[in-house]
């Protein structure tokens, strides 16, 4: 799984940045203006389970997800 989606990404255009191997595995992937994770999660019996999670690449989200100069009054939108 975690193979496929690596060939795959960057077939598709995508950078891979980092990859993180723990009791799961997270995948992170950059291009243009977005930025993606996967994370991979393994099961019994060779099975497993994957979230995917694509987003804009902006100052602002990357300073929420730090908490770095936060406007409590502006609201944060996930589109």
């Amino acid at each position: 799984t975690v193979a496929f989606y690596r060939k795959a990404m960057v077939a598709d255009g995508w950078t891979e940045i980092a990859i993180v191997r723990s009791d799961f595995i997270l995948i992170n992937f950059d291009k243009e203006d977005r930025f993606a994770t996967i994370k991979v999660t393994s099961k019994v019996f060779d099975n497993s389970a994957s979230e995917i999670t694509v987003g804009p690449k902006t100052t602002t989200t990357i300073n929420r997800s730090l908490n770095i100069d936060i406007d409590e009054s502006e609201p944060f939108e996930v589109r």
